[in-house]
């Protein structure tokens, strides 16, 4: 599904803004529809569509939260890669891997959880979203250096529609509701953390809304936010 479809009629209004100890990152409607279409070629170049999960375990930022919507305009789910599950749990079936982490990738290939991952895109921690590279950084042999791959990639959505939505796309639904977003509103949620709060400080989108992000969760840093963003502040879901 293209979440951000019906955005555009606003394209330069922010959508996403992220307060992080990197400093602050506003990202428009046109500028993530951008960012989605080109997660979502690589993705569709890599063969992953519709029911397929993508594993993500990164420091929540606006590059983590750009895999999800171009994962779910491919008809993927998000879910959190993880080095252990819980007993009798299944292994997870994701084919691809984010991370910012290169021990953490290579740890989660040599485990049962991430015995199905074919691919590893390793993002930097540079704000603008500069390759690990380009950052004076390493890549090792057979992973992949998300930027500059993320670059290459059309600046359009090339491939069909996806024959089914995501599953995350009825989670988001049920998020915009348990925060009482009302359309088009503009909230503050504290930063996520794992997939299942990545879709939540995401569900303003689904309502046509935006959303302001941050790290500092201090009553008198909110209060501040809130004032300078003109942005609602919604308690987190626990």
């Amino acid at each position: 599904m293209d979440l951000i479809a019906p955005l555009l009629s606003n394209p330069a209004e922010p959508r996403l803004t992220t307060y992080t100890d990197a400093g602050r990152m506003e990202l428009s409607a046109v500028t993530l529809a951008n960012w989605q279409s080109k997660v979502a070629n690589l993705l569709m170049s890599i063969g992953i569509g519709a029911g397929d999960e993508v594993a993500i375990s990164a420091t929540p930022g606006w590059q983590p939260a750009v895999i999800a919507i171009g994962c779910w305009r491919v008809g993927a789910s998000i879910i959190d890669a993880k080095l252990s599950s819980m007993p009798d749990s299944p292994p997870s079936t994701a084919r691809v891997l984010f991370t910012d982490s290169v021990a953490f990738a290579e740890a989660f290939e040599a485990s049962e959880a991430g015995a199905q991952i074919e691919e590893v895109y390793v993002l930097s921690d540079d704000p603008f979203g500069r390759g690990v590279e380009e950052c004076g950084g390493d890549i090792p042999f057979g992973m992949n250096d998300f930027s500059p791959e993320l670059r290459a990639q059309p600046d359009v959505f090339l491939g069909p529609e996806p024959q089914a939505e995501s599953n995350d796309l009825p989670v988001l639904g049920n998020y915009a509701q348990q925060l009482n977003l009302n359309n088009g509103q503009r909230v503050l949620l504290e930063m996520w953390d794992g997939a299942e709060g990545l879709k939540k400080c995401l569900s303003p989108l689904s309502v046509q809304g935006s959303v302001v992000v941050t790290t500092d969760t201090t009553d008198e840093r909110l209060s501040q936010l809130a004032d300078t963003e003109k942005a609602h502040v919604i308690p987190p879901i626990r």
